[in-house]
């Protein structure tokens, strides 16, 4: 189940806003996109529909600032460079990555910040 399903969102803009966030954003290998759509998601939860919505916001925030400690401490980085070991923006390291089980390795992390999502920042 994905978490579009998981809210029940019916939108075509999900998964499409977050399409350019794999492997670093657009492979460049900067901020994790798993890490990244992991913050949207949570604030697809708890996000503030009111710009003046102070609380919201301080909500969000400070289970971000928690999310990301947790991602931290169960990865090691945010950043996909360091995650992959391999700086993928370069395009003979991506081969590198690739040939080494690199997206077998991310579709384990996606899978463990699911679960960590579900049982620690959606309730």
């Amino acid at each position: 189940m994905s978490f579009k399903e998981y809210f029940g969102i019916d939108s075509p803009l999900i998964p499409r806003i977050a399409a350019g966030f794999g492997g670093g954003f657009g492979l460049k290998g900067s901020l994790c996109g798993i890490f990244m759509g992991s913050v949207m998601t949570i604030g697809i939860k708890d996000g503030r529909n009111d710009m003046k919505d102070a609380k919201a916001l301080a909500t969000v925030n400070e289970k971000v600032k928690k999310f990301s400690d947790r991602f931290v401490k169960e990865f090691g980085s945010r950043d996909c460079w360091e995650l992959a070991g391999y700086r993928i923006e370069n395009p003979e390291q991506f081969k590198a990555w690739v040939a080494s089980g690199g997206v077998k390795r991310c579709n384990a992390m996606m899978r463990r910040t699911v679960q960590i999502l579900i049982d620690d920042f959606l309730v």
